[in-house]
């Protein structure tokens, strides 16, 4: 599984990016790839690792957290 990012908005302040123009594969997700937005920050919310972050822009399903283990 992987994102395709086009367009990468850095913010320095908070150790994170933004790519409104995201393409994202993964198979056991979804049939076909899907546009949307990703999000990642080097912090964690709670302790909880919620990043890096997929929202498609179909909201048929958000991918919290992506990262394989």
């Amino acid at each position: 599984m992987y994102a395709d990012l086009i367009r990468v908005n850095l913010d320095c302040k908070t150790g994170g990016y933004i790519s409104d123009s995201a393409t994202f594969v993964g198979k056991q997700y979804f049939d076909v790839p899907q546009k949307g937005r990703v999000t990642d920050k080097i912090v964690t919310e709670n302790g909880d690792p919620t990043y890096p972050r997929f929202d498609s822009y179909s909201k048929r399903l958000v991918v919290k957290t992506f990262i394989q283990m």
